[in-house]
């Protein structure tokens, strides 16, 4: 039973992740935005999104927490998906790939400050975006709850 499981769920995922590539990468749009020799992410970008689907899928459950809404575990996967695709384009386009932190046409003069405050940038988008999903998350949260008292709290006036 679980090979035939695990095979069930393998065919599916497969057909997603076909149907998805084939979609996404014959789109014209698409083509312009991620290159072919990109595409790649496809399963990165698949299984993030399963495992944030699934956590907040099961934070729907009764006295139960979504993973997201813990500030580390945001952190920790935005910093590793950005490392990700830092190493991919670093070794798709080697030293070409710090031209990204210094714009055309900017003075040699203060380029090494151009760089760190590129840098810098870069890594608090990482930790804002990290913290929105966090926030987010929780407050959703929290307002599933006060809703779901007032439910109890009508239940009780209309018994009452």
């Amino acid at each position: 039973m679980r090979v035939r499981m695990y095979s069930m769920v393998d065919f599916f995922t497969s057909k997603v992740r076909e149907r998805v590539v084939l979609v996404f990468c014959t789109e014209k749009m698409a083509l312009n935005v991620v290159s072919p020799k990109n595409t790649g992410f496809s399963i990165l970008l698949e299984g993030l999104f399963g495992l944030i689907f699934m956590s907040n899928f099961f934070g729907l459950l009764p006295f139960s927490q979504t993973m997201t809404s813990q500030l580390i575990f945001t952190i920790f996967f935005s910093f590793i998906a950005m490392l990700v695709v830092w190493l991919q384009a670093f070794f798709l386009n080697k030293i070409f790939f710090f031209s990204h932190f210094l714009p055309n046409g900017a003075p040699l003069v203060i380029a090494p400050f151009i760089i760190i405050i590129e840098v810098i940038s870069n890594l608090s988008r990482l930790l804002s975006l990290s913290v929105r999903l966090f926030a987010n998350m929780t407050s959703g949260h929290a307002l599933l709850k006060i809703l779901s008292s007032f439910v109890f709290v009508a239940a009780i006036f209309v018994a009452g």
